[in-house]
């Protein structure tokens, strides 16, 4: 509806006459109609039309054949008019270029490996999504929803990967960016090469160099800078699930990604507890198993709820909580 007002607002702008009487000229002559119809002053023929239709409505005995050529010369004027003219006006009257684009999206639960027309590759990860402009060679920019690993190719021209408060510029780059929604930070991880972080809003943040760890606070708009093993948070990719030294939180958080789940640490006392283990190819019980064997924790599985609409309730849930018999083992 939106695009329909648009070019009725151009339709009935007199300023916009002369360029629709041209535009209105060349897909006339773009169809080959037979005989004097071809050579017919534009403005006749819709005279025409205007007075046929008006034979139609007070004279119900005149035969369908002169009509149904007055249809034709209609259709021809106004069918090239609806599917071409409307992109014409909008970027030769008001000066835009009709973009389209691609979307990749990884559904919950996987991993989708995914190669970008100027030859970068990279993995998405757990309902995320990755967006571009076609044709993409000349800007190289993408915007993410969730996480992503990008393998970037150099070839002269910036690639640039926007988040809804990042945005990454990089040249021939390895590295990781989580930036699911709803949650309270934005992460890029540097794992080779260099990438220059900046606000949306366009304030620049910080270089990074390989195994280097920003996160963004997107409550108060402050960023921290840490040096990490890049590996551990590019691991996914290979199917890998990797701790080192991770408090449960941040474990916690990455089960859940990973298996499509919500977690809940049921007591405080838990978060105090870190992990230093490497998973692969286990199943959400097993790891939870594993996991409790290291630390006092028992867990429960609550079975997703299918009757509802909201996606959260969907997930299974997780809890989380203190063994008090396995306590003395572990203090």
């Amino acid at each position: 509806m939106k695009d329909f007002h648009l070019i009725q607002e151009l339709f009935f702008d007199i300023k916009n006459k002369s360029e629709l009487r041209k535009e209105l000229n060349r897909h006339w002559m773009d169809f080959e109609i037979e005989g004097e119809e071809k050579n017919s002053n534009l403005t006749n023929i819709r005279n025409q039309i205007q007075h046929k239709i008006y034979l139609e409505e007070n004279q119900k005995s005149r035969t369908l054949r002169p009509l149904m050529k007055l249809q034709r010369i209609a259709a021809v004027l106004f069918i090239p008019l609806l599917l071409g003219f409307a992109g014409y006006l909008t970027s030769s009257l008001l000066g835009k270029e009709p973009t389209a684009f691609a979307e990749i999206i990884c559904p919950e639960g996987t991993r989708t490996k995914f190669t970008l027309p100027d030859g970068s590759s990279g993995f998405l990860n757990n309902g995320s999504r990755l967006k571009y402009a076609v044709p993409f060679n000349a800007s190289r920019e993408v915007d993410l929803v969730g996480e992503a690993f990008f393998d970037v190719r150099q070839n002269g021209t910036p690639f640039y990967v926007r988040t809804k408060e990042l945005e990454i510029a990089v040249t021939g780059t390895t590295f990781n960016v989580i930036a699911y929604e709803n949650e309270p930070t934005e992460e890029v991880i540097l794992q080779t090469g260099k990438v220059m972080v900046s606000s949306t809003a366009g304030k620049k943040l910080s270089g990074l160099y390989p195994d280097q760890h920003l996160t963004y606070n997107l409550q108060n708009n402050q960023f921290q800078v840490r040096d990490v093993d890049a590996a551990q948070f590019t691991a996914w990719r290979e199917g890998k699930l990797v701790f080192k030294n991770e408090g449960l939180e941040a474990v916690a958080k990455q089960i859940e990604r990973w298996y499509n789940v919500n977690i809940e640490i049921e007591d405080e006392a838990l978060k105090s507890y870190t992990y230093h283990a490497t998973f692969m190819d286990h199943s959400l019980d097993e790891l939870l198993h594993l996991l409790s064997l290291t630390s006092p924790i028992k867990f429960e599985i609550e079975k997703q709820n299918r009757n509802t609409s909201d996606e959260y309730l969907k997930k299974k849930k997780v809890i989380l909580k203190i063994d008090h018999s396995k306590m003395n083992q572990f203090n």
